[in-house]
């Protein structure tokens, strides 16, 4: 595909820009929060933590600064595509559209401040740093709704086809609600990376490995229920493992019993680091984003103008912010340091 020489080309002037481990380990050594500040304002992100900073004072300036620069560098990226490879990495970056809808309507159930809310959302796709403010600013799930459904986002369809239910404030309409999300969300990127044929082969590889991981961890947070044949209506219609390896998992006994049917799939590798018989779903679910990353992150390695060059580096900027907030969390709120890099992601 040729515009994926053009696009391949500024990625790799742009990998010049992100940060190594020894950057943060670096900035794990640093005293103070300002000294943190002062480093990322003389680096590439430094106008937009200006930015941010300008507006907002402490961790949430700094966060806000280096959550538009996430942006800017994603919408770059974007425009460096032909329309070819844009519809692939739209196709990549719309998960974190589909986690930050999915964290504000639960935030808003929760009654979670709007301040806790935007920390744990990522612009990417559809939209700006903006925008979610604004969204996390609305006082209820139904004005969120309704502010969402005036906006021109391709995740319109799911969220207008739930709108009374999810304004409804009933619990069960948010799990309606991430359900349709998280099928649209993949049926949509699959079936645009397959239209693209064998040019799109690595986008559509990682979209069906993250849909069985979710379809596995439906399973197992759903295991407790009476009549488990209603697991089936919350499976995505994807994935390498196929449904009907999926459905062989839901009258498993135990959370042990579903990870074992896992050991001679290409997620046996994952199941085998699970050292405990009965693993938290929280570790589980650890271990199997790892196998993501590590595909993520070996992208584009053997084949330089790939689409995989593009997956490569959306997963290193994303390492990136999520390294920084957790280093900038550490110094204001006073984490140990040992703690701090058991949780950074090593890319």
């Amino acid at each position: 595909m040729s515009d994926f020489n053009y696009l391949n080309a500024r990625i790799r002037s742009s990998k010049k820009m992100l940060l190594s481990q020894t950057d943060f380990e670096q900035l794990l050594g640093s005293d103070s929060i300002t000294q943190i500040k002062n480093w990322l304002l003389d680096s590439p992100r430094g106008a937009d933590v200006q930015e941010g900073i300008a507006v907002h004072e402490g961790f949430e300036g700094l966060e806000s600064g280096l959550s538009k620069h996430m942006e800017r560098t994603y919408r770059k990226l974007l425009d460096w595509a032909g329309d070819d490879a844009q519809a692939l990495i739209q196709a990549i970056l719309r998960r974190w559209d589909v986690h930050n809808l999915k964290t504000l309507i639960r935030g808003k159930y929760a009654g979670v401040r709007e301040e806790e809310l935007l920390s744990a959302c990522m612009p990417a796709c559809d939209f700006t740093w903006d925008e979610l403010a604004e969204l996390a600013r609305q006082p209820t799930v139904r004005d969120l709704v309704n502010l969402l459904l005036t906006w021109n986002t391709s995740l319109k369809r799911p969220i207008l086809k739930h709108q009374e239910f999810i304004a409804s404030g009933q619990r069960e309409a948010l799990t309606a609600l991430e359900f349709a999300l998280d099928n649209y969300y993949y049926e949509l990127g699959i079936t645009h990376a397959e239209e693209l044929a064998a040019d799109a082969e690595p986008v559509i590889y990682l979209l069906n490995m993250e849909a069985d991981i979710a379809n596995i961890l439906t399973v197992l947070r759903l295991l407790a229920i009476e009549d488990r044949e209603k697991i089936k209506s919350f499976l995505i219609n994807g994935g390498h493992l196929g449904l009907g390896t999926i459905h062989g998992l839901i009258y498993a006994p135990t959370r042990g019993d579903v990870l074992e049917k896992l050991r001679l799939s290409y997620l046996g590798r994952a199941v085998s680091k699970l050292e405990m018989a009965q693993p938290e779903i929280s570790n589980i679910e650890k271990v199997f984003r790892a196998v993501v990353n590590d595909f993520a992150l070996k992208s584009g390695k053997d084949d330089p103008l790939s689409i995989g060059v593009a997956i490569n580096f959306i997963w290193r900027k994303q390492t990136e912010f999520t390294n920084l907030r957790l280093i900038i969390k550490s110094k204001t709120f006073g984490f140990s340091r040992n703690q701090v890099e058991q949780e950074l992601v090593h890319g």
